[in-house]
């Protein structure tokens, strides 16, 4: 009984959590993919937590170096700090959408789900494991943090199992994009 009434007040908690009452959230989808990966047009994201333990910290993405359009398929850059190193590490791929889906080709092949963006700050992901949840947040955010809804979006899908922090204050700027690929 006292864990069942603890349990619904964690619960009314995280649903409320940093979420002001003139602040409106619409989890309803689906969300545009093509609209996120473009985002704002520059910059890149940075995964800021993640349910994946093993993810390398200072992951980042870099929006495409030309705008997706439906259908099309675009170089992007991506990569991590490199261990033992203040040094960030940079990949190439490519990158088309389908609806909500985000279809990775290259090295690290994988098709992610956007689950939730509020397209301007931060993006709450399902990984390409299927299993694995992720915030985003837009690397001239980091030191603002993500918009409300992004934060509970994220803990209400990873109510109940372990987060682990990928960006540090420490982490290098998002490096500029890899021109061969």
């Amino acid at each position: 009984m006292v864990a069942t009434v603890v349990f619904v007040a964690c619960l009314s908690a995280v649903l409320s959590a940093e979420v002001s009452p003139d602040v409106q959230c619409n989890f309803t989808g689906p969300f545009s993919a093509l609209r996120s990966v473009n985002g704002r047009g520059s910059g890149g994201y940075y995964l800021i937590n993640t349910t994946e333990n093993n993810r390398p910290n200072c992951t980042y993405v870099r929006a495409p170096e030309v705008r997706l359009t439906e259908g099309s398929r675009e170089k992007f850059t991506y990569g991590q700090l490199k261990k033992g190193q203040n040094v960030m590490r940079r990949h190439r791929g490519r990158v088309h959408v389908q609806g909500d889906m985000i279809i990775v080709t290259g090295k690290r092949a994988g098709i992610s789900q956007l689950l939730f963006s509020d397209y301007r700050t931060c993006d709450v992901v399902l990984g390409p494991s299927g299993h694995d949840y992720q915030l985003w947040l837009h690397a001239h955010n980091v030191q603002n943090g993500s918009d409300p809804c992004c934060d509970v979006k994220f803990q209400e899908l990873v109510w109940n199992r372990t987060v682990f922090q990928v960006y540090h204050e420490t982490c290098p700027p998002v490096p500029t994009p890899v021109r061969t690929l």
